[in-house]
């Protein structure tokens, strides 16, 4: 073979080498776009919708570097990526916002009845009710953040008392005066320095099982709370172990075909959650017409990039959206990364701060944090 076929086939090569590159960035450009509008889909009518969101970082961040590639070659392709980016750019705030996290002047010079600190967090069952010297870690977290109205999702309760008792835990939150337990709702409870007027939960046929409403007294003020806890994702402690061992590339075969089963497992409770919040949106609405101030939170199971979230949106704003900063992940086990944890406010209601809180990993969840102002 001559130099010359040798240069020619290198440059055929060469020329099927740069296609291919450019028709695998065009995939990774419409697989992004997909991710992002897939929140509009109820996971009712395509079941795999939900996962689409899930894997919204992943494309984000690939699609980034392709940017970068492009651009370190001076080629104009890194317009593909560029311009998708852009078109996804209230995605990417939704879901990795870039916010001042300095809380303002405004939230301290307000008058207290008409401005509150909320925390929301999924303490596990307590660290199943875990003391150490009298202590638990969960409870001195609550304690130290100081939040007004504290909603808590999964509490655990024993009369034990070499664990941490229902009376041990009142005891030690004693700055709070006004308790509503709800153990057959998931263990959601709410603690407030605020009268609480009443509590409810849907009854009979509904999907709202794990969901309370509050009216809380805020002054001359009505404060509706909604504390929830959505259907889990489904995956067992084996699905979980299985994510981890090959988010490491440390798998073995069998882990590798015990994961087929994770995605089907989300695909199915997403659907479930999608009946759920479908249900709740319609409550929201009436609440809002009836009442100027709600605000939801709780363990909602759904990243920010989920028909749940979007939903939700559409009628309240999303406090870490509005005033956090970067991606706020609240799951902090098996390698999860995710913020399924959210406070949302309606419009009546202005965020000046909201983080979620990283201090300690008692739970599988870290709480979230926001302070809000009455408008």
């Amino acid at each position: 073979m001559s130099n010359e076929q040798k240069k020619e086939n290198k440059s055929k090569f060469s020329q099927f080498l740069k296609k291919l590159i450019t028709w695998v960035n065009i995939l990774f450009v419409l697989a992004l776009l997909l991710s992002a509008w897939s929140q509009r889909i109820s996971p009712e009518i395509i079941s795999w919708s939900n996962l689409m969101g899930l894997a919204f970082p992943v494309l984000l961040i690939l699609n980034i570097l392709w940017t970068f590639a492009w651009i370190l070659q001076f080629n104009v392709r890194f317009l593909f990526s560029t311009i998708a980016l852009i078109i996804c750019w209230g995605e990417i705030q939704t879901y990795c916002p870039i916010n001042d996290v300095t809380s303002p002047a405004i939230y301290n010079k307000a008058p207290r009845n008409l401005k509150f600190k909320l925390l929301s967090y999924n303490v596990m069952g307590w660290d199943t009710n875990k003391k150490i010297n009298g202590h638990n870690e969960s409870v001195d977290l609550i304690n130290q953040m100081n939040a007004d109205i504290v909603c808590i999702q999964e509490s655990g309760y024993t009369t034990n008392k070499k664990y941490l008792t229902t009376k041990e835990i009142r005891r030690q939150l004693n700055q709070y005066p006004y308790i509503q337990d709800n153990k057959r709702q998931g263990g959601l409870v709410l603690f407030s320095k605020f009268p609480i007027i009443k509590s409810w939960y849907k009854r009979g046929h509904t999907t709202l099982r794990q969901t309370v409403f509050y009216t809380l007294k805020l002054g001359q003020d009505t404060l509706v709370v909604i504390n929830n806890h959505l259907v889990s994702t489904g995956l067992n402690i084996n699905n979980k172990i299985t994510f981890d061992s090959i988010s490491h590339l440390n798998h073995s075969e069998n882990e590798l075909v015990n994961a087929i089963e994770i995605p089907k497992k989300l695909a199915k409770k997403s659907q479930l959650r999608a009946q759920q919040i479908d249900e709740l949106c319609h409550e929201v609405s009436k609440l809002k017409k009836r009442y100027r101030y709600v605000i939801l939170c709780g363990d909602l199971n759904d990243s920010p990039i989920s028909y749940t979230h979007y939903r939700l949106h559409q009628l309240l704003r999303d406090a870490y959206v509005d005033k956090g900063r970067g991606p706020g992940i609240t799951y902090n086990k098996n390698r999860l990364w995710v913020r399924i944890d959210h406070i949302m406010p309606c419009h009546h209601l202005e965020t000046t701060n909201c983080k979620v809180i990283r201090q300690s990993k008692s739970s599988d969840h870290y709480p979230i944090f926001a302070k809000m102002l009455l408008k």
